[in-house]
């Protein structure tokens, strides 16, 4: 596996997590950015992985900020504090993931410089879009019915059949409500 191998022979040998905060933080983004460049031999891998090991180190840092003062570290802990951390961590990785393809560097900006422009469509919005917003949907409340330890006792009680049933239905329904496209698996290229 790539992260056991990452791990022992280039996080641990640069020595770990053993030398102090800095020595740590900078072995981590030495890590992640070797690691992005393992993808490939791309610009867009090295950023890819150089964003990953600062999101890690910025992920250190906070933690030890949080660490020290017990009512930011509660409010965390709450359902609202909860949310916000999956919202923050899903949104920054998916920025990362941008640059986590074999095109150039100006395909990728130019994908973040659409993402955060404002466009006025007025044509409705087309079914793999929705189809996205659907999906999420679903998944977003299923996660909220799991909070609850009731809905999580019951669902351990649904025989498996079951279980496997509903997860093919869902499976069929994403690859159908899936846009058609020619873009391989990227890591069908290497």
């Amino acid at each position: 596996m790539i992260s056991t191998w990452i791990r022992d022979y280039l996080f641990i040998p640069l020595g770990g997590s053993k030398g102090g905060k800095w020595l740590t933080c900078r072995n981590l983004l030495i890590t992640m950015t070797i690691g992005g460049l393992w993808h490939g031999a791309n610009w867009n891998f090295v950023i890819w992985g150089f964003l990953h090991g600062m999101l890690l180190v910025i992920h250190r840092l906070f933690r030890d900020v949080v660490a020290v003062r017990p009512w930011l570290d509660r409010a965390l802990q709450t359902y609202p504090g909860i949310a916000f951390r999956i919202g923050i961590t899903f949104l920054a990785v998916m920025l990362c993931w941008v640059f986590f393809h074999k095109g150039s560097l100006t395909t990728s900006l130019t994908i973040l410089q659409h993402m955060f422009t404002p466009t006025v469509s007025i044509e409705p919005i087309p079914l793999p879009n929705r189809s996205l917003w659907y999906m999420w949907s679903v998944m977003a409340i299923g996660h909220l019915f799991l909070l609850s330890t009731r809905m999580r006792q019951m669902y351990w009680k649904i025989p498996a059949p079951a279980l496997g049933l509903s997860y093919a239905i869902a499976f069929t329904l994403s690859l159908m409500l899936t846009p058609e496209t020619d873009n391989a698996f990227i890591y069908f290229d290497f």
